[in-house]
């Protein structure tokens, strides 16, 4: 990892970190939802030395949940399933495919902004990925890769930088979530040969995604305070 990209990830890390914990009276009742979470993905690798690369997308998805105690900030936390990799081409051809799936863990805050039904959102923190699966198809003349990108070990944890913004709808069927992210790999996709070595594989891309989610509790707590009085 460079300097840059430490101070960048540690910082969001303690952003994260300290939303979470440093409220005052944080695990008292504020508002939290719960739901499921589509998307699809278009992964790159910026490698040194670099390759001639095709584009691709995956599909993935999983569980999301927000949870806000401060007015415009929240946490926002997710288990997805998640996709990296690569399509190594030559001039004349594509010449395989490298998919990872992971388990992917992003833990970012939340800020918003708008009205009680609608809201406008940006999102940025750190996200742990699980190596889970990995595949390899060939889609051409693997033996004319131009490295040894094909052969290497994929890593079995990654660190990757999560920035990106959407919209939030409040609804009474439920709170749907539209965001784009881009992320962008703190560490190595692929081993390096040795540790010394100057190459490298990060991944980073774009991201789709729409979000369903159920209201658990804390959303009704105006209503409800105004009844005891009664």
């Amino acid at each position: 990892m460079s300097n840059l990209k430490l101070v960048l990830f540690f910082s969001l890390c303690i952003l994260s970190c300290h939303n979470l914990f440093a409220q005052q009276n944080f695990f008292e009742k504020g508002k939290f939802a719960l739901g499921v979470r589509g998307a699809a993905s278009f992964p790159t690798v910026s490698f040194s030395p670099n390759i001639r690369q095709s584009n691709f997308y995956e599909i993935g998805g999983g569980l999301t949940g927000y949870y806000f105690k401060e007015k415009n900030l929240g946490l926002q936390a997710e288990i997805n399933l998640d996709h990296r990799g690569f399509i190594e081409a030559s001039s004349t051809e594509e010449l395989y495919q490298r998919t990872f799936t992971n388990i992917s863990v992003p833990v970012l805050t939340h800020l918003y902004v708008g009205t009680k039904v609608f809201h406008v959102f940006a999102i940025a923190g750190p996200q742990v990925n699980f190596l889970y699966e990995k595949d390899f198809e060939a889609l051409g003349t693997v033996e004319d890769q131009r490295y040894d990108y094909a052969d290497r070990k994929p890593e079995k944890l990654g660190l990757d930088l999560v920035l990106g913004g959407g919209l939030a709808f409040w609804t009474g069927i439920g709170h749907f979530m539209v965001d784009a992210r881009f992320f962008i790999g703190m560490s190595d996709l692929l081993e390096r040969p040795v540790r010394t070595s100057s190459s490298f594989s990060y991944s980073q891309g774009l991201t789709g995604s729409v979000a369903y989610l159920i209201p658990i509790s804390g959303w009704k707590g105006k209503k409800e305070k105004k009844s005891s009085k009664e």
